[in-house]
């Protein structure tokens, strides 16, 4: 029995949620400003495996709805990206490195999604099948810019 994509984000979806379920019964996930890094990463989690899920769900329909719904994805995977930003700058970070970094940590992280968001596009929309190497590297070069 073979497992596509769409179920396997799918069911990621599902368990991220029971996580935050679960979770928000342990924790005060929104009184706590110390837990809000998390809420946000998590958050950020499962708008990605939303928008991914999606996208495979609806990458057949036409092509014009191929194109709108991998740019949904690549903007969850760029959305994800800034979660986990969020999340290593409060959770991970010694108090010295936190107090040098705090300025502009959060607005590179943003540039860097949208750049994650860009990269993939604009390599989805030029470069068609078979996909020469400058397609993965372009995409490949965003995500590890963002540390994924």
């Amino acid at each position: 029995m073979s497992v596509d994509t769409t179920e396997c984000h799918s069911m990621a979806w599902k368990v991220v949620n029971m996580s935050c379920h679960c979770l928000s019964f342990q924790a005060d996930l929104f009184s706590d400003a110390y837990a809000w890094p998390l809420v946000a990463g998590m958050s950020c989690g499962l708008v990605l495996y939303a928008c991914s899920s999606a996208a495979h769900w609806f990458q057949s329909r036409s092509e014009l709805a191929h194109y709108v719904a991998f740019t949904f994805d690549y903007a969850g995977i760029g959305l994800y990206g800034l979660g986990s930003v969020v999340m290593h700058l409060h959770y991970c970070s010694e108090p010295v490195f936190y107090d040098a970094v705090e300025w502009f940590f959060i607005p590179a992280g943003c540039v860097l999604a949208f750049l994650i968001c860009l990269c993939c596009s604009v390599s989805k929309v030029r470069y068609q099948r078979p996909y020469p190497f400058i397609r993965k590297a372009c995409c490949s070069s965003a995500l590890y810019r963002q540390g994924l």
